[in-house]
């Protein structure tokens, strides 16, 4: 009964009223009825109601107890490994977790959720965990299967694709963002997800730029812009930025552009960013070498000269 009580607060915080989300065959007196958790609802209409709410059952299962939701039982476990990943009794228990939610799929029967913490659990844990396995060809095979579905718009979706936007080529990942954006009402997504969505242009940029296809960086560039709209993102535009000098830079050979980009590693160094100043100059360095570029300091780019490149 909980559940009308929480969709309810959906609904007030996004501005909705009863009439606007509630199923046409649903009377007026049952839907608030439900709301006030005096009654419910099947499992399709509840679907509906988030449907017209611009909610997907998965960012819902949030809002949801372990008692109410079962599936979301898992992840709450997998927010407990995370925390302490070294403890033996948690590896215990992302070790049964994993082994559980492996028979429920060779059973044919499990939940999304689930299958969503299983990949999480390989993505994450086979390093660490030996019953753990690596992600397989089958699995990113249903990753694939599962954004283009269309169900699912939420942060652990974006996340789980994200972090493996490398095993996909150029064709699949044109498909995915042409199928998951532009994202519904996507300045009212909570901050994790805008972060995600963040990342996820910045990992495709990355991908291209290994593979030193700089039309398709530059692409994957403005939809960044374009889809990430929802406020400043210090991290997001900064490196769009960088990475949009570094492909000017191998599309025009004009030094002014690498030195634009050295500039922003700088600037990452001075204000102690050292985690994103660490990813892009490692990346750097390996373009440099690649392109015969002597540099003179090899972990410091602030003031460079590039009149030390080879011919």
């Amino acid at each position: 009964m909980e559940i009308g009580k929480k969709i309810k607060r959906l609904r007030i915080e996004r501005g909705f009223t009863q009439v606007q989300i509630k199923p046409q065959h649903i009377t007026q007196s049952r839907y608030s009825k439900f709301e006030k958790g005096e009654t419910s609802l099947s499992f399709e209409d509840i679907y509906e109601v988030l449907t017209n709410l611009q909610v997907t059952m998965q960012e819902f299962e949030f809002f949801l107890e372990p008692e109410e939701f079962g599936p979301i039982k898992y992840r709450k476990k997998l927010f407990a490994y995370f925390a302490d990943p070294e403890n033996p009794e948690n590896i215990a228990v992302v070790t049964q977790m994993y082994q559980e939610l492996q028979e429920k799929r060779s059973k044919g029967d499990i939940h999304p959720t689930e299958l969503m913490v299983l990949f999480d659990l390989k993505l994450v844990c086979h390093k660490i965990v030996d019953q753990i396995e690596e992600m397989q060809e089958d699995d990113l095979y249903l990753i694939k299967e599962m954004i283009l579905s269309r169900q699912y718009h939420s942060y652990y979706d974006l996340k789980l694709l994200s972090n493996h936007i490398a095993h996909f080529d150029k064709k699949d990942i044109e498909t995915f963002v042409k199928c998951i954006f532009p994202i519904p009402d996507v300045a009212t997504r909570e901050a994790d997800t805008k972060t995600i969505i963040s990342y996820f242009f910045i990992n495709i940029v990355t991908k291209f730029c290994y593979l030193q296809e700089w039309e398709d960086v530059k692409y994957y560039i403005k939809q960044g812009h374009e889809y990430c709209t929802f406020g400043p993102n210090y991290y997001l535009k900064t490196t769009l930025k960088y990475y949009e000098y570094l492909s000017d830079y191998f599309l025009t050979k004009d030094f002014n552009y690498l030195h634009k980009a050295t500039n922003i590693l700088s600037c990452m160094l001075e204000i102690g960013d050292d985690k994103a100043y660490k990813a892009l100059s490692d990346e750097f360095n390996f373009l440099m070498k690649q392109e015969g570029i002597d540099l003179p300091t090899p972990n410091h780019y602030g003031g460079i000269v590039l009149a030390t490149t080879s011919s």
